[in-house]
């Protein structure tokens, strides 16, 4: 019974840090769209507002669980958020909110192009093994 009880929680443990990159990043990009707009949300502020810790947690689990890359771009795009949202509150990036926004659609675009490089290189590894 106790060795079935730690099955259960060891798996409930991997689909949580399986999946938790993949909701961290859309509702941050969520997050920061919307606050170029000028709407705030208190209850999606408080699930986007993570720390160099967390993240520093989450590739940890990542590499210990023996994640591949596909599961470290949403944290390294999570982070690259964060540290642009850093920049702007501590230095104040002088630029209008439409730029700001099309400076988190690029980064978006940069991320979704990494994505796609590194999945056709795996399917040439594939390929040609």
């Amino acid at each position: 019974m106790k060795e079935e009880l730690s099955r259960i929680h060891y798996r409930v443990a991997l689909i949580c840090i399986k999946y938790a990159p993949w909701l961290i990043a859309l509702l941050y990009f969520i997050a920061c769209i919307l606050s170029c707009f000028g709407i705030t949300s208190l209850l999606l502020t408080s699930f986007c507002s993570i720390s160099i810790i967390p993240i520093i947690c989450l590739i940890a689990c990542s590499v210990l669980f023996k994640f591949c890359i596909w599961h470290r771009l949403p944290i390294y795009y999570a982070f690259s958020l964060n540290l642009i949202n850093a920049i702007d509150f501590y230095i104040t990036i002088p630029v209008q909110n439409i730029i700001m926004l099309w400076i988190y659609v690029m980064f978006t675009g940069i991320f979704i192009l990494i994505g796609v490089y590194l999945k056709n290189r795996h399917n040439e590894k594939v390929r040609s093994t």
